[in-house]
């Protein structure tokens, strides 16, 4: 826990490449604790000028809005040379996560809760546009400019909410500037977004449209392998029928749909409350016996057992008093539980709060790669409490550095390709700093290599696993597939196949596509795992576990383990060079306290 201002930060939600989220408290008269999320602006943005600036103005905007079906902002400022917002804290999942839970479970949202969902979003979304400045009476002109699932949010009692007013506009410049990107995930672009027009509100309801699609289809709508590739769809917004792929939708629904996906926004609903209208009406006409509580419902289905757990955990955090210091020598074993994750978590979340498109996420869990504890044992933690609504990324743990370059390198290739053309790139301001000779340096894609792209062949592997619902990793990337589930990949070429689900230790395997309609089927093993506490005197000091250096500093806390093997646990400190080490075996479901105390 950590003091930060009048909050005390209870626990990290949620972190991107701009921001983190923590859950966090303020208390307040006679010891009432209220809890609340705060979103922490990362250094390196908080001391940009231009962001700082835009930052406080769209804060000040968004604190206008009060509405049941916005997260409320209630507070922003500077702690600690830190830009913050202070927010309502929502306990439930966001719509990414929940598609993905119900991707695992081979299951889609029920149609009726699907229409409620966007039902709900369109109403807060109206309020949100139509907002007057309290102080001066005129409009103010609002725009989210980033309607997309990671930032509508269901609570476990079946409240719906719209994430993330307030800093659309000054995300949308830091991200320009720091990668070259537009702002938006760039498959809930509209059209004009996409070819860089001046927006007004009719932009989110055409991206609000693309959400309720998506739901309704199971299936992206303008998605494609590259970013250059889906712009180019949503300029052209071919949009198929859905009346083809779900046959639950009729004629009447997909009228809705279609007006709220037109390309031409003259022609498409002219505010959030016309197309709140028309959802609610067919709603109450053809489910005229649901309500708002059948989504409460639909959410303890999907999540009890983390409610309970959220439930016990907020009660821990509501007793909790002064905050914990930093070098504290021990720390309780009652405190957060830590798991052993693969490597490639440790830049947290799928889904980073900045969204690199469509990382989705965070999504959802990173599982322990110990199969073979001995030959791949990279380790790092994260906290045991359920992965809130904030956590954007779903499918997105990225390593910031990588993606950076990536991101530059796609982005300036494609200014110069379209630059050729009618341009969407040529008519952002945001681009006016760019130099088209470094960038053809940098990369270029030309029509010629693009065409070639869309010509190759892929074989398809199908892949399954005992138990099925596995989340399908192709070389250490997550595919978005889970088994039984079908990938294409190139013919003739060897892949790392890795497969993870909850409660199952990961699998991973070499093969080969030597055909087209390769089938493959895997036993995952039941996951079971011991907890240890470490505590290093003195504490300066870098822990091992099998040789593998830990990236936590001690002490540790409820450390997971592989329930009854050997482990070697080594603590060393490079300066002195002074060490201590212990061989433990520790039972299933147990936990152990150890002591090393330092010796040259």
């Amino acid at each position: 826990m950590e003091k930060f201002g009048k909050y005390y930060l209870l626990d990290k939600i949620a972190t991107g490449g701009m921001a983190e989220v923590y859950l966090s408290k303020i208390v307040g008269a006679e010891g009432v604790n209220k809890f609340i999320a705060i979103k922490r602006i990362l250094p390196q943005f908080s001391e940009n000028d231009e962001f700082n600036t835009m930052f406080k103005e769209e804060a000040k905007i968004a604190v206008n809005i009060s509405h049941s079906n916005v997260v409320h902002i209630y507070d922003f400022g500077e702690e600690k040379e830190r830009l913050y917002l202070s927010m309502e804290y929502v306990p439930g999942k966001n719509l990414r996560q929940i598609l993905n839970t119900l991707k695992k479970r081979q299951e889609m949202i029920p149609l009726p809760y699907a229409i409620a969902i966007i039902n709900e979003v369109a109403k807060g979304l109206d309020h949100a546009h139509k907002c007057f400045d309290r102080t001066t009476g005129r409009p103010l002109n609002i725009i989210h400019r980033d309607i997309s699932p990671q930032n509508v949010i269901m609570s476990y009692e079946g409240e719906v909410k719209l994430l993330d007013f307030g800093i659309a506009k000054a995300e949308s410049k830091i991200e320009t500037t720091k990668a070259g990107t537009l702002k938006g995930k760039f498959g809930y672009m509209s059209p004009e977004q996409a070819e860089g027009l001046e927006l007004d509100s009719r932009t989110d309801i055409f991206s609000l449209g693309i959400v309720l699609w998506e739901i309704l289809a199971d299936e992206r709508l303008f998605m494609a392998k590259n970013e250059i590739q889906t712009i180019r769809r949503i300029r052209d917004c071919v949009v198929p029928s859905l009346t083809k792929t779900n046959t639950e939708v009729n004629a009447d629904l997909e009228k809705i749909v279609l007006k709220a996906l037109a390309r031409d926004r003259n022609i498409r609903y002219q505010s959030a409350g016309e197309l709140h209208k028309d959802l609610n009406t067919y709603l109450n006409r053809h489910y005229p016996d649901f309500t708002l509580g059948d989504l409460g419902n639909f959410m303890r289905r999907l999540y009890n057992d983390e409610i309970i757990d959220l439930r016990e955990q907020m009660i821990e955090y509501a007793a909790l008093g002064d905050p914990i210091e930093s070098n504290k020598d021990w720390i309780d074993e009652n405190e957060d539980r830590t798991r052993i994750l693969n490597d490639s978590a440790n830049s947290f979340f799928e889904n980073s709060l900045t969204y690199d498109p469509m990382a989705e996420l965070q999504k959802q869990k990173s599982e322990n790669n110990i199969t073979n504890w001995q030959k791949n044992n990279s380790v790092a933690t994260t906290t045991h409490l359920p992965k809130g609504p904030y956590g954007r990324s779903v499918g997105e743990k990225s390593h910031f550095l990588r993606n950076m370059i990536m991101t530059l390198l796609i982005v300036f290739g494609a200014y110069y390709y379209v630059s050729t053309k009618t341009s969407l790139l040529d008519k952002l301001p945001d681009f006016s700093s760019v130099d088209l000779n470094e960038a053809k340096e940098l990369a270029s894609i030309s029509p010629q290599e693009e065409e070639e792209e869309e010509k190759q062949v892929y074989y398809k592997y199908f892949i399954n696993s005992n138990p099925p619902g596995a989340a399908i990793y192709i070389n250490d990337k997550e595919s978005g597939f889970y088994t039984p589930g079908r990938i294409q990949i190139k013919p003739n070429t060897s892949f790392n196949l890795s497969l993870k689900r909850d409660g199952y230790f990961p699998y991973s395997r070499k093969l080969a596509a030597t055909q087209d309609g390769q089938q493959f089927k895997a036993t995952l093993l039941k996951a079971s795992f011991a907890y240890i506490s470490v505590n290093v005197v003195p504490s300066q000091a870098v822990i091992y576990i099998n040789n593998q250096k830990l990236s936590e500093q001690p002490p540790l806390k409820n450390f997971p383990i592989p329930a009854g093997e050997r482990i070697h646990i080594r603590a060393y400190n490079p300066t002195s060079g002074a060490s201590a080490e212990e061989y433990i075996t520790v039972k299933q479901d147990t936990h152990k306290r150890i002591s090393l105390f330092l010796k040259k």
